[in-house]
């Protein structure tokens, strides 16, 4: 941050931007203390869901990727904001089964795939991009992407938990 071009200087600049992703992860622990009363809220709007999804997958996705400035962030990331707290509150009426099982699958890996989904991001269109092109990258970045996670959480977040859990009792 301390190299990009801002009217801020760098320790406030990176002040700013731990606060406003820790703002994330506050709403994100309050939405899960609130699950309950959410769960009884969607699942009222469960009947109508396939208009709200629409919506919320809108706000979600309409300030993704823009060249954006801090100053534009915090009018965007409000639409970002409610589009997921929407999602994820929409997820609870999800029936088991189908979706929901690749969703499940996708919960017990994310913290691996967040981990190591930056090295084949950086690292795939350096190899493949000048021999395959942009479309076979991007699929070979999801795919290995969920690849390594899956075998980084069976290699080391499994084991490692049990390990610790083992000295917990």
């Amino acid at each position: 941050m301390a190299l990009s071009p801002s009217h801020i200087a760098w320790p406030l600049q990176d002040a700013l931007l731990t606060t406003h992703y820790g703002t994330f992860l506050v709403i994100g622990a309050w939405f899960d203390s609130c699950r309950s009363r959410i769960l009884s809220c969607a699942c009222i709007a469960a009947g109508v869901s396939r208009h709200i999804l629409d919506r919320c997958l809108a706000l979600f996705a309409y300030p993704f990727d823009n060249p954006w400035s801090m100053g534009d962030r915090i009018f965007g990331d409000p639409g970002s904001l409610t589009g997921a707290f929407l999602l994820m509150a929409l997820s609870f009426t999800i029936l088991p089964g189908g979706i929901y099982s690749v969703g499940l699958w996708l919960s017990k890996i994310s913290y691996s795939l967040y981990l190591n989904h930056y090295v084949v991001l950086s690292v795939s269109p350096v190899i493949l991009y000048p021999r395959f092109g942009a479309v076979p990258v991007w699929f070979a970045t999801v795919l290995g992407a969920l690849i390594l996670g899956y075998a980084m959480n069976k290699l080391v977040e499994v084991p490692f938990t049990e390990w610790r859990a083992s000295f917990a009792s």
